[in-house]
């Protein structure tokens, strides 16, 4: 019998039977749904669907593809427990990756661009705020910037042939032994923060508002301006100076300009002058305060630690023990009386009598090698033996240049 004979059939009954012979089953049900309970719904050919509404969708190692159209989830997420590959990814907002790794770019080819603004529009910032965790630049060429700029609370160089350089077309590249090497006239501005130098750091221009510290090694700086407070010298040891914001230099512990001194005072030991040949003297009982020097009163000289030009200071107290009157001179001299000095000679005439005691006052610059040795000299005008006493002396010399 007809199917369109029976008459308690609907038309959506009938329609579905007639499409068993077909190559589909037609469901045209609008109010109603297809449950299949616990079956499989099964395909090896094309499934289409108007709408697809599930509660998971597993593609068991397959993929999702579409006929070059766009693949849309609207307002949701797509998650991933694996591995998300993708030719191209294009986002028009916020693309989160909860505290995951984010891998760009082909290793086998070294021309990628594995991150690239491309729109004027929309803000141009990468904010990495993992504390944690380190930020990699791997391969040779790092960060690239070509207009902006890179702003970081903090560069450390954990590998000592990754440095800091300068070069004539950018800002800052990379070069050799951690300087900072500023070409063409460039600087290095720290407004208000401070530089810290734990190495040999060389500067042709430097200009911070903060401090300059040097704490273990050497500052070289061609034009150095620095309105807060320069620290120079081992500061952990207690051995250091300071140069502060009112160019005040201030010297802590062992640090300090070169100097030294020898010194004898209320001597009564007299010596005997003769104008044949001066006479050396060696009165000296006590070595003063040094720094880069070696004073000996047991040699009763100074000797020069470091080469330089020196200001050299004596002043004596003598007395004469003779009846004549008689004119002495005392002069410095170096290396045991073997180089005249003569800028540095006094002279003072002592009344006869044994009663005459006269000060005398010596200075001036004079220049000095490694190992000279500095000494006090003294003759007399007469040609006769002449007994004077030298009561007090003080040798002292201090550094004022280099040479």
């Amino acid at each position: 019998m007809a199917l369109d004979r029976v008459p308690h059939l609907d038309t959506r009954t009938r329609r579905a039977i007639d499409g068993l012979g077909s190559n589909f089953v037609p469901y045209i049900g609008a109010e109603a749904n297809v449950d299949l309970g616990s079956v499989t719904l099964t395909t090896t050919g094309l499934a289409t669907f108007g709408n697809l509404t599930v509660d998971t969708l597993n593609f068991n190692g397959n993929v999702i593809s579409d006929s070059g159209g766009t693949i849309s989830f609207n307002g949701d997420h797509i998650s991933s427990i694996g591995t998300t590959t993708a030719e191209q990814l294009t986002s028009t907002d916020d693309i989160t990756m909860q505290g995951h790794l984010l891998t760009m770019g082909d290793a086998g080819a070294v021309t990628d661009t594995v991150l690239s603004f491309v729109s004027s529009g929309n803000s141009t910032t990468i904010t990495y705020d993992q504390s944690e965790d380190a930020f990699d630049i791997g391969g040779s060429t790092g960060i690239l910037l070509t207009t902006g700029t890179i702003q970081v609370a903090k560069i450390e160089f954990t590998n000592t042939s990754n440095h800091i350089v300068k070069n004539a077309g950018n800002d800052i590249v990379i070069t050799a032994l951690g300087d900072i090497d500023l070409i063409a006239g460039g600087s290095v501005n720290f407004d208000n923060n401070n530089l810290s130098n734990g190495g040999v750091g060389n500067f042709s221009s430097l200009v911070v508002s903060g401090n300059v510290t040097a704490a273990t090694g050497l500052g070289t700086f061609q034009n150095a301006t620095v309105t807060g407070t320069l620290t120079v010298g081992n500061v952990g040891a207690g051995n250091y100076m300071t140069i502060n914001s009112t160019g005040d230099q201030i010297f802590y512990g062992t640090g300090g300009i070169v100097f030294g001194e020898i010194s004898v005072k209320d001597n009564a030991a007299p010596m005997t002058l003769n104008s044949a040949a001066k006479v050396q003297v060696t009165v000296f009982d006590t070595d003063g305060v040094s720094n880069r020097t070696t004073p000996s009163h047991a040699n009763d000289h100074i000797t020069i630690d470091l080469a330089g030009m020196y200001h050299v200071k004596v002043c004596i107290t003598a007395q004469n023990n003779a009846a004549q009157s008689h004119k002495i001179e005392m002069s410095i001299w170096k290396n045991n009386g073997t180089v005249a000095l003569n800028n540095v000679t006094a002279h003072r005439n002592l009344s006869g009598g044994s009663t005459d005691v006269g000060s005398i006052s010596i200075c001036g610059i004079i220049d000095c090698a490694i190992n000279d040795t500095i000494e006090l000299w003294a003759d007399t005008s007469d040609a006769a033996d002449r007994s004077i006493t030298i009561e007090d002396v003080t040798l002292s010399l201090v550094q004022v240049g280099g040479t």
